[in-house]
């Protein structure tokens, strides 16, 4: 048409729609049923040039056949479209239709509008999402409205599932070898753990079952190492469907002793409550340590080395039943916690000896375990060494916790 048009400028052609000639010899070639395959016509511009090119051709075509000139369109494309006006009518062009792939994240949610195209007929409605596979599936041009209620207050656990919580905790503690299965379950959720240790590093997951028909929205699992253990983390997704289950995974890195639990704060929305759940890792300086053998002289030689500045630690006790009065469930007690029994060594046979390596990204601490019994009095007598105050500390308080009354 644009080649038309300019010969008609040129004085070339007296009728636009008598010289087809070239229109002719392009049919020949393609055949004249051959598809258009250029650029979409949503997609021509033409500048003001051809406006007034547009304009021209249609009043000299208008004057041709004594008819009054045409009213000039405001288009450029629809100008040159009048001058094959005689022609059958095509099919009015179909808008392209919006990308159904958003450009950014921020288009999923309304934050980029979409852009409007002009149409005679009414602009369809936005799609809707109704599942999360509809937000990466189309364009959301208005933000999505929460499907749950503002929550009025903050609830915490369950009283007696925070109480199995700690003493399902104390267990998995006194057994780090071990550390699969429930941490806390309450009516809404079931939080598992499984754990793998070796040496300064440790695999951590922490699995959340939803129990419930609805969503837990909001979802959030946090992790506090309390500065001795650093943390990779590849946390949870935001929404937990009903009946559904998901994973926290954790890579661990001790940096140094300590003698508190890492923290885990778990928060999320159901049906218009909003809850809060303060909890503990079974995670101790005993998951980082492993069994070291010595002969009695290099017990003693280490052992009267570490004393002062919190470096030795004892305590007194009540024995928790009268089965800890046999050597057996002692021993067993220190074997759960990675520390290596070691025999011969005390000069008192139904004493327990016992030693491990606590090891950090730069170093290992040797600890060493004495346990003497009075079983006349059914007392024991703690003591731990190691060269590091805060490690003696926790080993001490995880064995007395395992062998004391409570």
């Amino acid at each position: 048409v644009l080649k038309l048009v300019k010969k008609l400028m040129k004085g070339e052609l007296t009728d636009v729609r008598d010289d087809n000639s070239e229109t002719q010899a392009r049919d020949r070639d393609f055949g004249a049923s051959a598809a258009y395959d250029g650029p979409a016509i949503g997609t021509v511009h033409l500048d003001d040039d051809d406006n007034a090119l547009g304009a021209l051709a249609a009043a000299k075509a208008a004057a041709a056949s004594q008819q009054p000139p045409p009213v000039p369109r405001s288009s450029g494309l629809d100008s040159l479209l009048d001058l094959v006006a005689d022609t059958p009518a095509a099919a009015p062009p179909v808008a392209p239709a919006p990308s159904t792939t958003a450009n950014s994240l921020a288009s999923l949610f309304g934050d980029v509008p979409t852009p409007h195209t002009p149409t005679s007929a009414a602009p369809a409605p936005a799609p809707v999402a109704t599942s999360l596979d509809d937000l990466f599936g189309s364009v959301i041009s208005q933000p999505i409205a929460p499907a749950f209620a503002a929550p009025s207050a903050v609830a915490g656990p369950e009283p007696q599932a925070l109480k199995a919580h700690q003493a399902t905790l104390t267990q998995q503690l006194l057994n780090v070898s071990g550390v699969d299965g429930v941490l806390y379950e309450d009516s809404t959720i079931q939080i598992g753990v499984r754990a793998q240790f070796q040496s300064s590093q440790g695999k951590f997951a922490i699995y959340y079952g939803n129990k419930s028909e609805s969503a837990l929205q909001n979802f959030a699992s946090t992790v506090d190492g309390l500065g001795a253990i650093e943390l990779q983390s590849k946390p949870p997704p935001t929404v937990v469907n009903g009946k559904q289950q998901t994973q926290h995974l954790l890579l661990l890195q001790s940096i140094k002793g300590f003698s508190q639990n890492p923290k885990l704060d778990v928060s999320f929305s159901i049906d218009g409550r909003q809850i809060q759940l303060p909890l503990a890792l079974p995670i101790s300086v005993c998951s980082f340590t492993s069994a070291v053998t010595l002969t009695g002289p290099e017990f003693f030689a280490k052992w009267n080395t570490l004393t002062g500045e919190g470096r030795d630690r004892q305590v007194i006790f009540k024995i928790k039943d009268s089965s800890i009065l046999q050597k057996g469930p002692r021993d067993q007690a220190l074997s759960a916690l990675r520390l290596s029994l070691l025999s011969g060594v005390d000069p008192n046979a139904d004493n327990n000896v016992a030693a491990g390596s606590f090891a950090t990204r730069t170093e290992s601490v040797v600890v060493l375990v004495r346990v003497e019994v009075n079983a006349r009095d059914q007392l024991l007598r703690l003591s731990v060494r190691s060269s590091d105050s805060e490690t003696s500390a926790a080993v001490l308080q995880l064995i007395q916790s395992q062998l004391g009354s409570a």
